[in-house]
């Protein structure tokens, strides 16, 4: 555990590197996080180790864009499966 007075967001990728080297060989089912942690850095990090997580986020007005464009890019490709 880091101190009270330090920010969970701050240098996240070193903090995930001591976490893992203290869990030695176990292997990290998932990783839950709260939105201070929705960033490039902290997503580009998890991705890199493979490691699955969830991380919420405020639902603003660029997320709602991008999930419509996920769901129209998915209801495509499902839409193209069903043709075949």
């Amino acid at each position: 555990m880091r101190p009270g007075n330090t920010s969970a967001c701050n240098n996240f990728p070193v903090f995930l590197q001591d976490t893992l080297n203290k869990l030695e060989e176990k292997k990290v089912g998932l990783v839950r996080a709260d939105s201070c942690f929705c960033n490039k850095q902290v997503i580009e990090s998890l991705q890199k180790q493979k490691i699955h997580y969830i991380i919420a986020a405020r639902l603003t007005s660029t997320v709602k864009i991008c999930l419509l464009r996920l769901f129209a890019v998915v209801a495509e490709a499902v839409q193209r499966r069903k043709i075949e």
